[in-house]
């Protein structure tokens, strides 16, 4: 359930009725969605500052499955770097690759590999067989996934970040802690992580892109169902998400109408007839938090 029931497209057309009637051909709908994502920015950004509970949210994270047949996926292979490009996804380091390439039905060669480098382009070392560019070539690739490494796409999530990530260890055992993942931002840190002896019945997760990668240690148990803790942000309004509930706290909706009512008027030169009340509640609305923002930083600072 969202927590708003406040969507884009109810909110576009409340603004449009109260500054006016507007209709789309007045503002065209790319200048209305402009006007309406930076003022839902603009209110994060202060919610975001003040640490509001609001944006913390509970997501439960399907992890990569071991292995995958790809097919149209597979873009490009480069013989001479070692490389193969795959569309969506990406190639997880210690993956090992077989390889079938052919022509009109007539293989053309195969390979296995294993991947040394991860992501949609990967590099790869050869094991056996000659690699050989894809080409005009049709391609068959399956993979299987390192033991102690997987991924987690989280393309379809909007967020700041993790406040935690973690699982259940794959066990039902009455009082049994849920396992927290041990972060890094470091690259090398979490390629290291095998060689790291105090680390040896931890996991380590690394975000790369809208990609989590998790690297278990020799001595680590298997992973169970992942879940964590997300900042979550507002997505913006596009005409696919024109159905979504907007990520503010619904207390906050006539603040956000009322600023995007100023903005439609504004456009249309009526700047004159925003009523004065509307105007007033934006403003110290945003006075009142960034005094509470700077109050904070101050506190801190301390």
């Amino acid at each position: 359930m969202p927590k708003n029931s406040l969507t884009y497209g109810k909110l576009d057309e409340i603004c449009r009725r109260l500054a006016g009637n507007i209709t789309r051909q007045d503002i065209f709908d790319t200048i209305r969605q402009a006007y309406i994502n930076d003022a839902v920015m603009n209110m994060y950004r202060v919610l975001d500052g003040l640490d509001d509970p609001f944006y913390n949210q509970p997501v439960i994270l399907t992890v990569a499955a071991d292995q995958e047949f790809l097919t149209t996926e597979i873009t490009g292979i480069d013989a001479t770097e070692l490389t193969i490009t795959r569309s969506s996804g990406e190639f997880i380091a210690g993956s090992i690759l077989h390889v079938v390439l052919d022509a009109a039905g007539v293989v053309a060669g195969n390979f296995t590999a294993r991947i040394t480098e991860g992501g949609a382009v990967a590099t790869f070392a050869l094991i056996s067989g000659t690699a050989i560019d894809l080409g005009a070539n049709n391609a068959k690739v399956w993979v299987t996934r390192s033991l102690s490494e997987t991924s987690i796409d989280v393309s379809n999530l909007s967020f700041k970040e993790f406040n935690y990530l973690g699982d259940d260890m794959g066990t039902t055992t009455p009082g049994q802690k849920n396992r927290m993942f041990v972060g890094t931002t470091d690259p090398n840190v979490f390629y290291d992580h095998g060689n790291d002896y105090q680390m040896r019945k931890e996991v380590l997760w690394y975000q790369r892109g809208d990609t989590i990668l998790l690297s278990g240690g020799s001595e680590a148990n298997v992973l169970g169902t992942v879940a964590g803790e997300i900042k979550g942000k507002p997505a913006l309004y596009t005409d696919d998400t024109i159905d979504n509930a907007i990520d503010i706290p619904p207390e906050n909706n006539q603040i956000l109408i009322n600023d995007i009512v100023q903005r439609f008027m504004i456009d249309r030169g009526k700047r004159e007839a925003i009523p004065p009340e509307v105007a007033k509640s934006v403003k110290d609305f945003y006075a009142a938090a960034d005094a509470e923002a700077k109050k904070k930083a101050e506190k801190e600072n301390k």
